[in-house]
């Protein structure tokens, strides 16, 4: 209970109400406390006395309530020293911290102006400094989580918060980034391997494989530029520890996006569950990937885009007459085997002079061989070359002699399909043709049968479905880069140093 104060009037409103009276009974009398007279100085004896008689009749009750307790047989508990937490600030955040030794001296100013300061003093040596919380975080193992309570940017300190319960967003994320910049770009539908193996070359637990392709445990997304796909399907492949990502045709084609400052193709595997996917180990990841059959980006003969049927050499072809194939797919998936394939057959085209007679040296005498007509011949390719831009000049492609005569001339051929087969060279690099700029190889008349024959007929040949395919062999790629963000913590693997 509280005991009310009976002394609520000080000697200033004692002296302030006599002051009142004294207008009223003695008006001829003034109170002068500045110059006082034997009236003043009664009056303030007066409240001085009447003051100090009403604190201590004001402290009676307690008398009484410790005489109580005094019969009941309690006593007073003894006094502790009065503790608290004193916050210290430098002048602005430039000062250099300073310290304070223990013992320092503190006031604690009261709230009443006429009680005496408290003089706290500290118990241990504190050293000031300009530094703040930036970060407060709170790890919840139980619930996998991560929030952060208070963040550099809030302004202030953080106010009241309550600890072990998962309060706002959770931090927590479980994510493996893979990269590479040529396995992984995928301009239409395919689909990529990632094959996975453990220690000694034991195959992933097939529940894991399979906890990957369920979208409740795990997502698998690829880089398309500002923002990751979904891939349309995910599969998994037990017998061989491979995880097969299928693109479809409709969605949005690969391109790289920045990740830590690294620049790539990259695929991105969130985890949903953690507690289904920790098990998750490998020793050693390849990549594949494979896409359908697909048409050039563009084909040049003669400077001309050519669609559909065509003459890659023109009706009337002649030395270093070429065509260029062009395919941003196929031709950068570098150490890849490429396959160019066409079907082709021939067509006779009658030159400029084929059935005309050639102009006669007309003599007195004549031979009988002067007057047999001219032989007609076949005018067609006999050797090719296969080139490719690496950045400087076209270069010849690796074994590509076993295709110098494929267009060879043959006028009884029938249609035919030609592969050519190729591994995409390193240095194959991005060159400009009739101001279209993309990966290209080309093809170029080097030998000519019967070039310069009168009566001859030009055997051209005359390609139609064109497509571009490839495919990885052992040993098979390795990712450029692996990364892994844990705990809010984000480490940089070097695959050549594992793999």
């Amino acid at each position: 209970m509280k005991i009310p104060d009976i002394n609520e009037k000080n000697t200033r409103a004692f002296l302030d109400k006599v002051r009142e009276r004294a207008s009223v009974y003695t008006p001829e009398w003034r109170m002068n406390l500045e110059d006082p007279d034997g009236g003043t100085v009664l009056a303030l004896l007066f409240s001085e006395m009447h003051e100090e008689t009403l604190k201590k009749y004001d402290q009676l009750p307690k008398k009484s309530m410790l005489d109580f307790f005094n019969c009941v047989g309690t006593s007073l508990a003894p006094a502790k020293p009065a503790a608290g937490y004193a916050v210290f600030n430098l002048v602005n955040q430039e000062a250099d911290g300073t310290e304070i030794r223990k013992g320092t001296g503190l006031l604690a100013r009261p709230e009443e102006d006429d009680e005496e300061d408290i003089v706290f003093e500290t118990r241990n040596d504190v050293y000031v400094t300009p530094s703040r919380i930036c970060d407060m975080v709170q790890i919840l193992p139980e619930k996998d989580g991560i929030y952060r309570i208070h963040a550099e940017e809030d302004q202030g300190v953080p106010g009241n918060f309550q600890l072990f319960e998962g309060q706002g967003e959770n931090r927590q994320e479980h994510m493996l980034y893979i990269a590479h910049r040529h396995v992984f770009y995928l301009k239409q539908s395919g689909c990529i391997h990632l094959i996975l193996k453990r220690s000694r070359n034991r195959k992933p637990d097939a529940k894991v494989l399979e906890a990957l392709t369920d979208p409740e445990c795990a997502v698998i997304e690829y880089s398309a530029g500002e923002f990751f796909e979904p891939f349309a399907s995910v599969k998994a492949d037990t017998e061989n520890g491979e995880l097969i990502l299928c693109k479809d045709e409709d969605q949005p084609e690969t391109e790289m996006c920045t990740v830590d400052g690294t620049e790539n193709f990259w695929i991105r595997i969130r985890c949903r569950k953690i507690e289904t996917l920790s098990e998750l180990e490998f020793a050693d990841i390849r990549l594949t990937s494979e896409a359908h059959r697909t048409v050039p980006d563009v084909t040049f003969a003669g400077g001309i885009e050519q669609r559909g049927e065509y003459l890659p050499f023109g009706e009337q072809m002649g030395l270093y007459e070429e065509v260029y194939f062009s395919s941003e797919q196929a031709l950068s998936q570098k150490n890849a085997q490429i396959t160019l394939s066409f079907r082709m057959n021939f067509l006779r085209i009658p030159s400029e002079t084929y059935g005309q007679d050639r102009k006669r040296d007309w003599k007195l005498i004549m031979k009988r061989a002067d007057f047999i007509p001219d032989p007609e011949y076949d005018i067609g390719i006999s050797e090719v070359i296969w080139e490719y831009y690496n950045g400087n000049d076209w270069r010849k492609l690796p074994e590509s002699d076993r295709y110098a005569a494929v267009f060879q001339a043959s006028s009884d051929q029938l249609e035919k399909k030609t592969e050519i087969t190729f591994i995409c060279p390193e240095d194959l690099t991005p060159v400009l043709v009739q101001s279209v700029e993309g990966r290209y190889i080309r093809v170029r008349i080097l030998k000519m049968n019967n070039l310069y024959r009168w009566n001859g007929q030009y055997i051209t040949p005359v390609l139609r479905d064109t497509g571009f395919e490839y495919r990885y062999h052992e040993p098979l790629p390795i990712p450029e880069v692996l990364e892994r963000k844990n705990n809010m913590r984000t480490e940089r693997i070097r695959p050549e140093d594992y793999f």
